[in-house]
């Protein structure tokens, strides 16, 4: 029986490497020998089920490589794509303050058009929506109890970041 890939989650990471990736396929095994290939790297995979492993994506420089995996070290199954992107960068945070539900406008450069695009606001992450090559948006979430208006009622700072791919947050 051979192993099939499906999909992979998310789709890109940073070229500086340290992305998680989920593969979705049927007929994984758990072996010593099971391996992501990005590109020519060679990475060890985790088994999670017969339809999904996870490995690392290494460094490598930006652009798109064959994602496959192997579950004795030899045989791979047919690619899927995984690109490799710039780390964002954040120039400018427009509202600089606002409650929950408020829109704040992020300019930066390195934001990939991508289901994975996200910001952080101190502990939470909630979806980004790419308005332009060099705008993102996100709305302020409800904060948590760790987050709530300190006593007084002053607002409570938050660091707000962005990540394209889950795991890598701008500094």
């Amino acid at each position: 029986s051979k192993v099939t890939l499906l999909a992979v989650e998310p789709s890109l990471g940073s070229h500086r490497g340290g992305t998680r990736v989920e593969l979705v396929g049927d007929m994984f095994v758990d072996s010593s020998a099971l391996f992501c290939r990005f590109g020519h790297a060679l990475v060890p995979a985790e088994y999670l089920s017969p339809q999904r492993v996870a490995c690392v994506a290494p460094p490598h420089s930006p652009g798109t490589v064959k994602l496959q995996v192997s579950t004795n070290g030899a045989d791979f199954t047919a690619a899927t794509a995984f690109t490799f992107v710039m780390a964002a960068e954040v120039e400018s945070v427009s509202p600089v303050w606002g409650p929950a539900g408020t829109v704040v406008h992020l300019v930066g450069t390195g934001f990939p058009n991508a289901s994975s695009l996200r910001c952080h606001f101190g502990s939470q992450w909630v979806e980004a929506t790419l308005v332009a090559a060099e705008l993102i948006r996100c709305a302020v979430p409800a904060l948590d109890s760790t987050a709530e208006l300190r006593s007084g009622g002053s607002p409570r700072r938050v660091r707000v970041e962005v990540s394209v791919d889950g795991a890598e947050m701008t500094s």
